[in-house]
């Protein structure tokens, strides 16, 4: 059956005829990548065995849009041929060119049996890169001798590195063709799929082949802006402004996120930001189809070191004989603000005796934090003894 079937299209390919630029236009479909055109089409054609009946063939072009970048020679390519009306879809991104079409034929006492092809084109020659093909099938209760489908194209989305191929199927049943798990394969309930395959570009992974769901069904989506962490410095007088979080339905529409201790709401103060600690902003959303809650923890950190300096200057000359006072040191932390009597002083001046004198100021915050010590010297000079 199988070499009878190739013979036939062998001698279709051979009766034909009209030149492919020759025959009508079914369907059209188009993508624009690198400054070049690739579209598919379906042109119409004739299948004179046993009688006369409509035969489609599946043809890849591509053509120059803008010279400066695209470098392609424009050439057109057959992809293949079917019996029944193709659905087809050309999609484009930075990662590539991905087509898909529906092929297949009327069998006997069968039905229509259809498939679907989905192909990384390659841009220079319209060659594939790639290519995966979905078939369905009707799954006896019992596991015994299957039928095949019809698998109709639906929809080709590009998301990032993945490709997506909705549609509908008879049967009972999709999988991968060939498919990658033995019969009886599992049945589905339903008749419509979104089939996923990720990397499509780079690996040959098999899809992830569920059934749609409707949206207004499933419930919201909550997203933190900035992430659920946030670490922020100590600031003495500081004020805490809140990245906010972000909500969508089932659907991707936006809703409403209430939040609470941001600061800017009355369920609490918010973050302090004049104060060391941990501090938790939750976030929450909600409709007839569930309900999304999210929290943020933010810490606030001294990792700074206070600033100290001296009171006067840093080399003094003092007379013998009388009281050498300290004209001290400020310090000033960014959490604590003035910490200057958290400041302390190793070393001491002996008035009464001629000498150099070497003082060393030091000061450590509530965080550990130590800041640069500085030093002063004392010259007392001109003792009468």
């Amino acid at each position: 059956m199988q070499m009878l079937r190739k013979i036939v299209l062998a001698i279709v390919a051979l009766l034909g005829t009209s030149a492919l630029a020759d025959l009508p236009v079914v369907s059209a479909v188009q993508t624009t990548w690198g400054g070049c055109a690739y579209s598919i089409k379906v042109l119409q054609d004739v299948n004179p065995i046993p009688y006369p009946q409509p035969f489609y063939r599946i043809v890849a072009e591509s053509s120059v849009l803008a010279p400066e970048t695209c470098t392609v020679q424009p050439q057109s390519v057959e992809w293949g041929t079917s019996k029944l009306l193709p659905q087809i879809a050309i999609q484009a991104s930075a990662d590539g060119i991905v087509a898909a079409y529906s092929y297949g034929e009327f069998i006997r006492f069968m039905g229509n049996f259809l498939r679907v092809s989905i192909r990384h084109v390659d841009p220079s020659t319209l060659g594939t890169l790639r290519v995966a093909r979905l078939v369905s099938s009707v799954v006896p209760p019992n596991g015994g001798a299957g039928a095949l489908g019809a698998v109709s194209l639906g929809g080709l989305t590009l998301n990032g590195s993945s490709v997506e191929v909705t549609g509908t199927f008879t049967g009972n049943a999709l999988t991968e063709d060939p498919a990658g798990i033995p019969w009886p394969y599992p049945i589905w309930q339903g008749n419509e799929f979104i089939a996923i395959y990720p990397h499509f570009f780079t690996s040959t992974t098999s899809p992830t082949l569920s059934a749609p769901q409707i949206c207004s069904s499933l419930p919201p989506v909550l997203t933190i802006n900035g992430g659920s962490t946030l670490t922020l410095e100590c600031a003495r007088g500081g004020s805490y402004s809140d990245p906010g979080a972000q909500a969508v339905d089932g659907c991707g529409s936006p809703m409403v996120v209430h939040a609470y201790n941001t600061g800017a709401d009355s369920s609490g103060p918010g973050p302090l930001l004049s104060y060391e600690g941990s501090y938790t902003v939750s976030y929450a959303t909600w409709n007839s189809a569930g309900s999304a809650n999210a929290s943020r923890t933010v810490i606030v950190d001294d990792t700074t070191a206070p600033s100290l300096a001296l009171l006067g200057p840093s080399s003094m000359v003092h007379t013998c004989n009388t009281p050498w006072v300290d004209p001290g040191e400020v310090a000033t932390d960014a959490c604590s603000g003035d910490i200057s009597t958290w400041a302390g002083r190793t070393g001491d001046v002996n008035a009464w005796a001629v000498g150099v004198y070497t003082l060393s100021y030091t000061v450590t915050d509530a965080a550990g934090n130590s800041a640069t010590p500085v030093t002063r010297t004392v010259e007392v000079v001109n003792c009468p003894w």
